[in-house]
């Protein structure tokens, strides 16, 4: 979420204003702020994806699993964070906009009771990101995950996708082009 709080204090301070009229694409400026912030994040991720990794009983196509599930969490979590920001008055709105979106996300897609086999909670877990990043984790960790690698990998794909693209069609709003 680091790019939503970035992006919050560069709207007050008056930078998005500037960047505004930078001649190059909307997307292409947003995008290129969204994925450093996602960067910082995953290295800041390094040590402890090191950590389950050699700590767990991971198979090679879990391992590829969860880094594909954490990098599509990454971008989609700060293509949020990016959006709220142009919703918010400030960087602590962002903060507390976030907590807001996010707490039924991972709510919902199991990190706290699991994913349940049926009823309502199922099909809502089934679109939610994070299942797949709680299932990746479970997966390496050596459990018995809600899904396998590959609906793992495509779901993170699919995510990447429309965070991006959401991203994409928010970022004249962002840069405060009219």
């Amino acid at each position: 979420m680091g790019s939503g709080v970035a992006v919050a204090r560069a709207r007050a301070s008056g930078l998005m204003v500037r960047l505004a009229v930078v001649p190059r694409p909307a997307p292409r400026v947003v995008a290129a702020w969204v994925l450093a912030a996602a960067s910082v994040d995953a290295a800041q991720l390094c040590p402890a994806l090191a950590a389950v990794l050699v700590g767990g009983d991971a198979r090679p196509a879990d391992a590829v699993a969860l880094l594909a599930s954490v990098v599509a969490t990454l971008l989609l979590a700060n293509s949020l964070g990016c959006v709220l920001a142009r919703l918010a008055g400030g960087p602590g709105e962002v903060l507390l906009d976030v907590a807001v979106v996010l707490a039924p996300l991972l709510f919902l897609g199991g990190l706290f009771t699991g994913v349940p086999a049926g009823g309502w909670r199922h099909w809502v877990a089934t679109l939610d990101p994070f299942t797949y990043l709680h299932a990746a984790f479970v997966a390496v960790l050596g459990g018995t995950p809600s899904a396998g690698p590959g609906v793992i990998c495509l779901a993170a794909l699919a995510w990447s996708a429309i965070g991006l693209g959401g991203l994409a069609a928010a970022s004249r709003s962002v840069l405060e082009r009219t």
